[in-house]
C-alpha cells in the first residue's frame, strides 16, 4: 500500500549516516565520496556535520587511516556491556573493544 504523501529527499547528512549504518566494516571516505557523487572536500564536510550533529547522541564518527564508521559513543560502554550481559575486558576482541570505544 502506497502513502499519497510523497517523501521528502533526504539530506546529504541522512544519506551518509545510513550508508555508515550497514557497513559492515570501515568504508574510505573516497567509497563514500563516489556513492554520494561528492567531491573529496564536500566528502569531508558532509561527514563534519554528521559529526558535530551526533555529539549529543549515542552514536560517533570513528576515522582512521582515510576509512570512517558510525560507532557507539564510548561514554555508553558501561551500559552496553550491562545490556548485552558482557564483560567486556574477558569476552569481547580487541577489535570489538575498540569499536566500542
Amino acid at each position: 500500500m502506497s502513502d499519497s504523501k510523497s517523501t521528502p529527499e533526504l539530506s546529504m547528512t541522512a544519506k551518509l549516516e545510513g550508508l555508515l549504518f550497514v557497513a559492515a566494516e570501515p568504508v574510505s571516505l573516497s567509497q563514500l565520496g563516489t556513492v554520494l557523487a561528492l567531491t573529496p572536500a564536500k566528502m569531508k564536510a558532509v561527514l563534519d556535520e554528521l559529526d558535530e550533529s551526533l555529539v549529543t547522541r549515542g552514536l560517533r564518527i570513528q576515522t582512521h587511516r582515510g576509512r570512517v564508521q558510525l560507532t557507539t559513543a564510548p561514554e555508553l560502554a558501561p551500559l552496553i556491556e550491562t545490556f548485552l550481559g558482557l564483560d567486556a575486558t574477558s569476552k569481547l576482541s580487541p577489535a570489538a573493544l575498540e569499536a566500542l570505544s
